[in-house]
């Protein structure tokens, strides 16, 4: 048995719209944990939740609007095109083997835009 069937984990983050990665962090966090909905599902998206484990869990389900379809395509295609720079707001990159380096600089900010973890 792992931590996480012991315990659970205390935040999880759906950063996609898939609702089954919804479902996955329901059943991970533990009890008092929250979930972060960051991924938005697509208009009309249902899930069938059993919302018993929600309160027997108490979960705190907190959601943040990112953007819409639509505003993600205009986005890529304004980056794609180059009529915006997006290379300027990366200030740091670290290979994947330096990603504790890259989540601890990321947490002080330190002269930091945007850092990317590449392979």
């Amino acid at each position: 048995m792992n931590l996480t069937e012991q315990r659970g984990i205390d935040v999880a983050i759906v950063a996609t719209s898939s609702l089954k990665a919804l479902e996955d962090a329901i059943e991970m966090v533990r009890k008092g944990g929250s979930i972060l909905m960051f991924g938005v599902p697509s208009k009309g998206s249902k899930i069938d939740l059993d919302m018993s484990k929600v309160y027997a869990k108490e979960i705190t389900l907190v959601t943040s609007y990112a953007a819409s379809d639509d505003d993600t395509k205009e986005a890529l295609n304004l980056i794609n095109s180059k009529k915006i720079n997006v290379k300027q707001l990366v200030t740091h990159t670290y290979p994947i083997s330096d990603t504790q380096k890259a989540f601890d600089h990321a947490r002080t900010g330190e002269n930091a835009m945007k850092i990317i973890i590449t392979k």
